[in-house]
């Protein structure tokens, strides 16, 4: 497959971008007030591997203990942080109910 052969739907799952980039930038489109700032909590692995499937791992990792720990049930959203598959098709799960949740709920939570 050549760039040539990409449609805009596709650039994100071919491109070597951080999916922590990817995942701040569903935030920020959806109106998240702080779209960057879930990306403290992260695995460090995330910023030292271009592996996209070690990214999400930790990424998924992340947002599952965050929407686990809300006061209602979460499981079908969480069912949406796929851990195999075409990262387009987790992208795009991700931008769906889980970006709602997020900021239905105002995530991260933070301790203090």
């Amino acid at each position: 497959m050549t760039t040539h052969d990409l449609d805009s739907s596709n650039a994100v799952e071919e491109s070597q971008e951080n999916l922590a980039y990817a995942v701040t930038e569903l935030l920020r489109a959806a109106g998240h007030p702080a779209p960057e700032a879930w990306m403290q909590g992260l695995h460090p692995d995330v910023w030292r591997t271009n592996d996209q499937n070690l990214q999400r791992f930790h990424i998924n990792r992340y947002w599952r203990v965050q929407l686990g720990a809300l006061d209602e049930d979460t499981i079908d959203i969480r069912y949406c942080l796929v851990d195999t598959g075409q990262i387009a098709d987790w992208l795009r799960l991700f931008g769906g109910e889980v970006v709602k949740c997020i900021i239905k709920h105002n995530l991260p939570l933070t301790t203090s």
